[in-house]
């Protein structure tokens, strides 16, 4: 991928050419520029050079914006052009490096090993959990920081250094944010008998047992769970025949793409969207674009971001990524998760006046931030976000991104379920 006018500050690499397309221009060099009004202290740490960001990025598939077009990237950019423009994180600017990996682990490990030899001082991203897993040992082994971004399935030790990880911060939200509250809306509106879909790897694996467990202490049931080979799926009629013949009232989605466009295009052909529900756990913004309006309407999704939102800083926050990418720039959870991680990474370096690990891990822990979703923060002990959640459904007449959802339900700050690690969390 070639680096798009639109990303200024950022040292953007593919796998042909590894680092050699620099760009250092607009708010990077506001950092500099502001050094003959700052104190000494501050000149000496701008002649330091930039506070470099590796930030470990996914070729999409086709249906799906690229790098450039995700997101994921532009809200950690906008982050970083906001800060940068502030003058940057200890007077010295923000430079990011785009590691463009595929969806293989041991790519995206590959990745994370380069950036680091190339001495960036911490890493953000990648998406999946099987990539972050793959990425765990690596920042171990460097004792530097991953800021995390995806929803994901929740913490356990059996997959440290992944997670459990005293390196390794979440600014997503994990199942008893994501789901959980929002089940006996669904229950008491659709039916206690679910039918589960999943792609074959981590994620869907624990939260469909984790949908399970949740759905057995409401007297409901998951009939069966069904699991598919990541992005290798193009024919659901068998399923779609067992779904019909299940007795399920709900159809619990864990699918990643491009899987989960494809069930969803099939499951509104059969006709079946006209007789059970389908709540799309991976389903966001760009995804359900990618679905259509036929495709996607009833179906429902649950965040703890949509750009439907109607809050002051909602439509603050959407004004200057517009201002920034044009009218028609998506926006969603996990690009949101990436704006505040860039922040709040900021707001622990400038606390602790360092970037050295052990001062940020502990800056990091409680930290406080006022995003996209109102102020959220940072659990301690366990290095899990606290945000709001919201289940939304898709309309079915939407036309933009900001009429595609009906907030159907809302909730504060919800306090996750402790992550299932050893505690003190350790590096290594």
């Amino acid at each position: 991928m070639t680096p798009r006018a639109d990303l200024p500050r950022t040292r953007v690499m593919n796998r042909r050419s590894f680092l050699t397309n620099a760009v250092r221009t607009g708010a990077v060099g506001v950092g500099f520029a502001l050094g003959g009004t700052l104190g000494r202290a501050q000149r000496v740490r701008a002649a330091q050079g930039p506070i470099r960001i590796g930030f470990l990025s996914r070729a999409f598939p086709p249906a799906i914006p690229t790098v450039n077009d995700s997101p994921i990237a532009r809200g950690f950019l906008l982050a970083v052009d906001e800060l940068n423009a502030r003058g940057g994180v200890l007077g010295r600017p923000i430079e990011v490096a785009l590691g463009d990996y595929t969806s293989d682990p041991k790519n995206v490990a590959a990745w994370a090993t380069r950036l680091l030899q190339e001495k960036v001082d911490v890493l953000a991203g990648p998406v999946t959990s099987a990539e972050r897993n793959a990425v765990g040992p690596i920042v171990s082994g460097a004792d530097k920081l991953l800021l995390y971004g995806s929803f994901y399935e929740g913490q356990d030790q059996e997959h440290f250094p992944g997670v459990c990880n005293k390196l390794i911060f979440m600014f997503g939200p994990e199942p008893s944010q994501q789901f959980v509250p929002h089940l006996d809306y669904i229950i008491q509106r659709h039916g206690r008998v679910f039918y589960g879909l999943g792609s074959d790897y981590v994620w869907p694996r624990v939260v469909l047992r984790r949908l399970r467990a949740a759905l057995e202490t409401r007297g409901g049931r998951l009939v069966a769970e069904e699991y598919f080979p990541l992005g290798g799926q193009k024919d659901f009629e068998p399923v779609l025949e067992r779904i019909r013949s299940s007795g399920a009232a709900v159809v619990f989605g864990a699918l990643a793409l491009p899987d989960n466009v494809t069930f969803a295009r099939l499951f509104y052909q059969a006709g079946i969207d006209q007789k059970l529900a389908y709540w799309a756990l991976a389903d966001h913004e760009a995804t359900t674009r990618a679905k259509g309006t036929q495709a996607s309407a009833g179906t429902y999704s649950s965040f703890d971001y949509f750009m439907a939102v109607q809050t002051p800083e909602n439509q603050a926050f959407l004004k200057r990524l517009r201002d920034k990418y044009g009218p028609d720039a998506v926006m969603n959870t996990i690009g949101v998760a990436m704006y505040n991680a860039a922040h709040m990474f900021a707001r622990a370096a400038e606390q602790t006046g360092s970037l050295d690990t052990d001062k940020l891990v502990s800056a990091l822990e409680g930290i406080r931030s006022r995003g996209p979703q109102g102020e959220v923060y940072m659990r301690a002990k366990d290095h899990q976000i606290v945000v709001p959640s919201y289940l939304a459904r898709a309309r079915k007449d939407w036309t933009g991104f900001e009429d595609m959802f009906d907030i159907v339900r809302s909730t504060g700050l919800v306090e996750p379920t402790e992550a299932n690690c050893t505690f003190p969390l350790k590096k290594k």
